[in-house]
């Protein structure tokens, strides 16, 4: 479990930096005092009511699978077996932006550590909770007031090319984008890398946009704003990067671009385990663009003769 829960880059939570059709708060929480503790300990600072949910992080994971992440995510983890796990889970189902904080039944700075610094949760408390200490920790994430510095931790990235053009390669990487991102309802962005053909965006049935290649061609502009309205939306947790530049013309990737888009795609300085596929053609050099330099896994894609496999393995 490499990548987790999202957490902010420069320490500020404010709620006013994300999507207002969201809920601010809610929680998922094991017993009714900890549930009392925390709407009391909370409730002179939201704009809205809470929404309180009984269950612990496990009905958190089932229901926001199927709901709009809040901005702020209050979850327990007591009982459980193996907490960082299902910390974990849940990060694989949340939205890039949220602030999540956490309760539990462990009194242990090693397990505090590693929540909070290993796996980038804002905050971690101990039961038995009072409304004073909720006020007192938790209520700074409320107001975006936390001024805590947090570490930056990325997402997935799966790289496909192939050995020839045919290879079915634009095809593998569609079908494990939408697998990843309708299908298992994970944060998932395709990038296709051949800016001529935008196959990436035909085979998910949007449409390719201008901004993936003037990402490529002008690095210094790149920020999670130009990063997020490239991206064509396909499902709320699919998205692609893909343009159709005319074959007649030749853009040039600059040094760095690849990598810097990369970085910006989760977008509002915080990053999740996103799942991120970039496809390319057999023309593309990967190298020139440095796409692979954060790529987890790598997959290459052939025909059956014995001369494909063999510019695989090269």
């Amino acid at each position: 479990m490499s990548e987790v829960i999202a957490r902010s880059a420069n320490g500020d939570t404010g709620l006013g930096a994300v999507r207002h059709d969201r809920p601010q708060i809610m929680t998922f929480l094991a017993d009714a005092h900890t549930e009392a503790a925390v709407r009391d300990g909370l409730a002179d600072l939201l704009l809205e009511t809470a929404d309180m949910r009984r269950g612990g992080i496990r009905a958190g994971i089932a229901t926001l699978q199927k709901v709009k992440t809040p901005r702020i995510l209050v979850v327990d983890v007591s009982g459980e077996d193996e907490p960082l796990a299902a910390l974990g889970a849940l990060s694989e189902v949340v939205e890039p932006d949220v602030c999540v904080l956490v309760v539990g039944d462990i009194h242990d700075i090693t397990f505090y550590r590693e929540v909070t610094r290993g796996l980038g949760a804002m905050e971690y408390l101990a039961k038995p909770l009072t409304r004073d200490i909720v006020a007192r920790h938790f209520g700074p994430f409320v107001r975006g007031q936390s001024g805590r510095a947090g570490v930056v931790l990325g997402g997935r990235m799966i790289a496909f090319t192939g050995a020839q053009g045919g290879a079915g390669t634009s095809m593998l990487a569609a079908n494990l984008a939408w697998h990843l991102g309708a299908e298992r309802h994970r944060h998932t962005v395709l990038l296709d890398a051949d800016l001529h053909r935008g196959t990436g965006a035909f085979l998910l049935n949007t449409a390719p946009s201008g901004g993936l290649q003037s990402a490529l061609e002008t690095p210094e502009r790149i920020d999670a704003l130009l990063a997020e309205r490239a991206a064509q939306p396909v499902s709320d947790r699919l998205h692609v990067l893909a343009s159709d530049v005319p074959l007649m013309d030749a853009p040039v990737y600059a040094d760095g671009a690849a990598a810097s888009l990369m970085s910006a795609l989760p977008g509002r300085k915080r990053t999740t385990s996103r799942r991120r596929c970039a496809c390319a053609s057999p023309g593309w050099n990967p190298r020139r663009t440095r796409a692979g330099c954060a790529r987890r896994w790598a997959c290459s894609a052939s025909t059956p003769p014995i001369p494909a496999t063999t510019r695989c393995h090269g």
